[in-house]
């Protein structure tokens, strides 16, 4: 599950984000008079909200990347500098 919390809070922050930022913006201007399509409204916001979690898989993927190669370094460094002194090599 860790692996799939930077897509699952990329589409719940696009998703609600959208729906969020159409309520606000567009809502307030139309009149109760005039027919909106739901469906298209809904389809709109999973479509921005998959978006936003294929982005949020990008932005996980980078920093689990760079996490990975300080901690590789730090080990490295670790065994260079404080194990091989002790072992005599």
């Amino acid at each position: 599950m860790k692996n799939k919390m930077g897509r699952f809070f990329g589409f719940v922050f696009g998703a609600v984000g959208f729906l969020l930022v159409f309520k606000i913006v567009f809502l307030k201007n139309i009149s109760p008079s005039d027919e909106l399509a739901p469906g298209v409204v809904v389809i709109a916001s999973v479509l921005n909200g998959l978006i936003f979690g294929f982005i949020g898989s990008l932005i996980q993927n980078y920093f689990a990347r760079r996490i990975l190669i300080e901690l590789v370094g730090l080990v490295k460094i670790v065994s260079d500098k404080i194990l091989m002194p002790l072992l005599g090599h």
